[in-house]
């Protein structure tokens, strides 16, 4: 990014880093041509300014990574006083199991090194008929001893909560509940910005270099909260426009749907708050327009809409579903 009188624009394409895993297959690909189909793709992160990896935004064949362009705009784009963009969006596919884990809150930051608090939520997007997750503990008030044993012999799932999934499922994941994605699931993730995975198992099996992955038992024990475990399913509600859906709303995020009832109709949408937005195509797909630039935004793929954008305009090509990912409370009106 060198161009020192460039302005920001209304909306930028996300370009995502794609990342292999021992676990990921060809549905990333196969579904929203992503990579090249050769590498078993575990996830696409849309939207990431982290140390371990970065999208990037852009338009055109103008591309640089997120960080630049928040470094040169700042809360313009972010909406916020802020180094990083404050949100990390992925979409994952599972051809196999995932590994038991489990993330820390702010709570549990002290004495952990290098670690992030991490909350997090899916929106299934493919599931297979037999699909499911595990999520939670199965009974509450666990001794940590136990489970720490049962992780070691490698027995944790006869305490944890085997969860069926369908697509539309929205599923909350807060700190401290053991969880897995499972085999033959496509979601949505948004999370708070951060890598902190607490690996508790991982079925004896080599990742991708031939070696066992690390676990970090003693961490995860650590921050697993072993009360009253939260619901894995989260009812989305009903706003006030024709298909518009507040998915999740927590401190760190928000998730909303946008279902457009048609193909071939047009919608502008307002953007009130001052915060950025991030628009994810999960069906048809559309044409996204401003007043000096138009975009195809198709099935898999995102928009950055900066804090500095009121308004732009969404006009559906097929079917559309649209989700909304940012900051605060609902961010669309004029729908």
């Amino acid at each position: 990014m060198t161009d020192a009188a460039m302005t920001l624009p209304d909306f930028l394409m996300c370009r995502p880093k794609t990342v292999e895993k021992i676990w990921g297959g060809d549905a990333l690909h196969r579904l929203y041509n992503k990579g090249d189909g050769t590498r078993r793709l575990g996830e696409s992160w849309e939207v990431a300014d982290l140390s371990e990896g970065q999208s990037e935004l852009g338009r055109g064949n103008r591309f640089a990574p997120l960080q630049d362009w928040v470094k040169r705009f700042g809360s313009v784009l972010t909406g916020a006083s802020t180094k990083n963009l404050p949100l990390l969006l992925k979409i994952i596919h599972a051809e196999k199991d995932l590994s038991i884990q489990v993330h820390p809150g702010e709570a549990d930051l002290v004495g952990l090194t290098n670690a992030q608090s991490k909350d997090e939520c899916w929106l299934i997007l493919h599931a297979k008929e037999d699909a499911f997750i595990w999520h939670g503990l199965n009974q509450k008030d666990v001794p940590k001893p136990a489970l720490r044993d049962a992780i070691e012999k490698g027995d944790i799932t006869n305490y944890l909560r085997r969860i069926p999934v369908t697509a539309g499922d929205v599923i909350s994941i807060p700190p401290g509940t053991p969880h897995a994605i499972c085999k033959n699931i496509v979601l949505l993730e948004v999370q708070e910005p951060s890598d902190t995975t607490f690996r508790l198992w991982d079925y004896n099996r080599p990742g991708l270099d031939g070696r066992p992955r690390t676990l970090h038992r003693d961490e995860g024990v650590k921050v697993l909260q072993t009360g009253e475990q939260p619901d894995a399913k989260i009812k989305p509600q009903d706003l006030k426009a024709s298909g518009h859906q507040l998915l999740i709303q927590r401190s760190s995020f928000r998730m909303e749907r946008l279902i457009f009832s048609s193909s071939k109709t047009s919608h502008k949408i307002v953007f009130p708050n001052e915060q950025f937005v991030v628009a994810t195509c999960t069906k048809g797909k559309a044409q996204v327009e401003d007043a000096e630039h138009a975009e195809e935004l198709k099935v898999g793929q995102s928009i950055l809409v900066p804090a500095s954008t009121s308004s732009l305009n969404f006009h559906a090509q097929e079917n559309l579903e649209l989700v909304f990912s940012g900051l605060g409370p609902s961010n669309l009106v004029g729908l």
